[in-house]
């Protein structure tokens, strides 16, 4: 089975996925450049303080954020990795997590 595209349907796809490229990288730097801008802060308040389960959701949710953009990425730059129930499945439990551990602090607190 051959799949015919015409000039135009190809040209529109290059450009949706160079701007999705373009909103990724963009997205990846005010990520990187937030968390660097405020380190000294968290360093201070956060890490040093005592564990807690407010504590844990927060530097959960800081630094997936920065995992998941480095391998989205590590997936543009290289393309050929995983993909479909691959990537879905380490997604869900991200967000499965995220919600027991929010849950967790605003049920205790």
């Amino acid at each position: 089975m051959s799949l015919h595209l015409s000039y135009e349907t190809l040209v529109i796809a290059v450009r949706q996925k160079q701007l999705y490229q373009y909103l990724a990288a963009s997205t990846a730097s005010v990520l990187v450049f937030d968390t660097l801008s405020s380190l000294d802060e968290e360093i201070k308040y956060v890490w040093k303080s005592r564990w807690h389960p407010v504590k844990v959701l927060y530097l959960w949710t800081r630094y997936q954020n920065l995992a998941i953009a480095a391998m989205e990425l590590w997936f543009l730059a290289f393309p050929g990795g995983p993909s479909g129930p691959a990537c879905y499945k380490p997604m869900s439990a991200t967000i499965c997590t995220s919600f027991f551990y929010s849950m967790y602090a605003y049920l205790t607190n």
